[in-house]
């Protein structure tokens, strides 16, 4: 509600809304099977997921794919979020059509290693420090 008045929503859940995991995490629970059982191993935390693929032709097999599985559940990808990353690349600047490194969950992942994002690191160090009293 805002200003007393009414929100009937056409589509989805609100961002933020404390339904939204519970029904992603539902709704994609085929698309978790149909990744398991095409032999690729996808992590995901509600509706944000990667999917750990060997090369870049299976990491774009893997793509079109979950592309497929998405429009015809009626669902889109994210079009600034979804792409083909090697996490074993160091560096941030893009190769051609290849991404070095991606960023998932808080994270960022390159060069085989896994870094605090600093976006994350930043928001974190600006939170009130809580110190413990003495007795």
């Amino acid at each position: 509600m805002k200003d007393m008045a009414r929100w009937t929503p056409t589509a989805g859940t609100p961002q933020g809304a404390v339904i939204s995991p519970l029904l992603a995490n539902l709704y994609l629970h085929p698309l978790d099977l149909l990744m398991e059982q095409s032999g690729w191993r996808m992590v995901r935390y509600a509706d944000d997921f990667v999917i750990l693929c060997r090369t870049e032709d299976e990491a774009r097999a893997a793509l079109r794919q979950v592309a497929a599985w998405v429009t015809a559940n009626g669902l889109t990808l994210h079009q600034d979020k979804t792409r083909v990353g090697d996490s074993r690349q160091p560096g941030q600047e893009p190769a051609p059509d290849l991404i070095r490194g991606f960023e998932f969950l808080g994270y960022r992942f390159e060069a085989g290693r896994r870094l605090v994002r600093k976006k994350s690191l930043k928001a974190l160090k600006s939170l009130p420090s809580r110190r413990r009293g003495t007795r």
